[in-house]
């Protein structure tokens, strides 16, 4: 269940401080309103307690009106203000509304207004409330999720940094001169310690030990007996296309070198070797080795892991989504406290899936709106359109056209053709509010449609089906015949 409802009224009027409580309480189930006597007061309330929206006059002794508006925007900048003014009092009312206030009530005080301002401030208050729970709801799953990532960062420079201690780099030297078999390792024992050297005399011999291990780097003769560099790697290029190969060349085999590179090759070496730019050149070949290495390992950890990330973020999305059905149920603003409130909660649910035509009845602000649309919402319509006419903002000689429609030409002024609201709502509900304001003709010309699912649009002479879902509400007490 939702925290009911709070308003502050601030008056220093006690006539005042009594009426308007007792007409919230009446249009505004489920609302707790509380009082004020001046600023100060209000102000200790305020510190304590989060209010839905406050009232308070304009004029007060002490700390008037505006000085409070001053201080609830800097302490509670989300709370909708509504300033209590006297006629005619056009300059405090623009100061009021500049400072911040959410509307203004003149004196003398029309109190089914001022109960549809409080609402409409009490709805912006909510609907604000609404969107930062969910952005709270949205970073905190951002947070839960680099929290994540960052474990897993931590876990993979860890173990890379495990591996690559305990991992030296190995390397093959292939040739059919054991002279150069010989010295090669050795120049490299004295500039490259770190580097374990293995020698094959034969490309032969040379993939056996490739296939037995993985090196960081292969050196190779490219004239051999036998399968010669070229094809060796070949063979290296196609099974292992991480390592590598070196190849070591005569002076002016200019062509064997472009095919060596062409073939893949990370380098060549003339003959005769120099010591240092072999040395360097291998040790450039094995950091690329590494690199890549890394990244495949990385690669393979990260996609590892991902199952694990995926599930994560489905459970925090899958709360993130139970958050926001909650905050964005139609039933939230009616959520509260009461016995009465509960009740018609109920009532809701057990209409919402009826076809049956619903008449929500209730003074003037209590929500007659709110009701409608949480019946559509829970409804299976709810994916269709939900259309609301306010009838008794609507003259009775347009009010027939605007439900029904007409054709083009039906009356003076008719220019095009034109839907009513019962076509426009197909498929979804028509929510017609203050039913009792349409005129007696139209009503009767309302139930045959709902009767016969039809409507007949001004200048027409073929009715045209409807198909809505129809709610209707009343500020006036329908009494049910004697007997019912």
């Amino acid at each position: 269940m939702m925290t009911p409802l709070r308003v502050l009224i601030v008056d220093d009027d006690p006539a005042l401080l009594q009426a308007l409580p007792k007409a919230l309480r009446l249009r505004m189930g489920g609302v707790t309103v509380e009082t004020a006597d001046s600023a100060a007061a209000a102000l200790d309330r305020i510190t304590t307690g989060d209010y839905d929206a406050i009232v308070t006059d304009i004029k007060m002794p002490g700390m008037d009106g505006l000085a409070l508006l001053t201080e609830i925007r800097k302490h509670r900048p989300d709370t909708p203000t509504l300033i209590i003014t006297g006629h005619g009092e056009d300059e405090l009312m623009v100061r009021a509304l500049r400072g911040g206030a959410y509307d203004f009530i003149q004196k003398p005080i029309d109190r089914d207004y001022f109960v549809a301002a409080l609402y409409r401030a009490i709805r912006a208050h909510v609907l604000n409330r609404r969107a930062k729970d969910r952005q709270t709801a949205l970073q905190c799953c951002a947070d839960e999720l680099e929290r994540i990532l960052d474990q897993l960062e931590r876990k993979l420079r860890v173990q890379v940094g495990e591996e690559r201690a305990m991992g030296q780099g190995g390397v093959l030297i292939v040739d059919d001169d054991p002279a150069l078999l010989q010295a090669l390792p050795e120049a490299l024992r004295l500039r490259m310690p770190e580097v374990t050297v293995e020698t094959a005399d034969s490309a032969a011999a040379a993939l056996e030990r490739v296939a037995a291990r993985d090196y960081d780097a292969i050196v190779t003769d490219i004239k051999m007996p036998g399968m010669d560099g070229l094809a060796l790697l070949a063979e290296i290029r196609t099974r292992w296309p991480d390592t590598p190969t070196l190849m070591i060349t005569g002076h002016g085999e200019h062509e064997l070198v472009l095919h060596a590179l062409r073939g893949g090759a990370f380098d060549f070496v003339q003959k005769p070797i120099d010591r240092d730019y072999f040395a360097g050149s291998l040790r450039r070949a094995i950091q690329v080795r590494e690199l890549s290495r890394r990244a495949k390992r990385e690669q393979w950890r990260l996609e590892r892991h991902l199952n694990e990330l995926e599930i994560v973020v489905e459970e925090r999305a899958h709360r993130l989504r139970e958050t926001k059905e909650l905050i964005e149920s139609p039933l939230s603003l009616l959520m509260g406290s009461t016995g009465q409130m509960e009740k018609v909660v109920r009532q809701i649910k057990q209409v919402a899936d009826s076809p049956l035509t619903v008449l929500v009845e209730g003074e003037t602000g209590t929500g007659k709106e709110v009701v409608a649309r949480a019946i559509h919402q829970l409804s299976a319509r709810r994916d269709k359109p939900f259309i609301a006419v306010d009838c008794g903002a609507i003259p009775d000689t347009l009010i027939e056209s605007e439900l029904f429609g007409h054709e083009k030409g039906a009356f003076t002024g008719a220019h095009q053709r034109k839907e009513g609201q019962f076509q426009v709502a197909g498929g979804g509900t028509l929510f017609l509010d203050e039913v009792v304001n349409l005129p007696l003709p139209t009503q009767a010309k309302l139930l045959r449609a709902l009767q016969e699912r039809q409507v007949q649009p001004l200048g027409s002479k073929r009715p045209v089906p409807v198909e809505v879902r129809f709610i209707a509400a009343s500020n006036v007490r329908q009494h049910p015949p004697a007997g019912e």
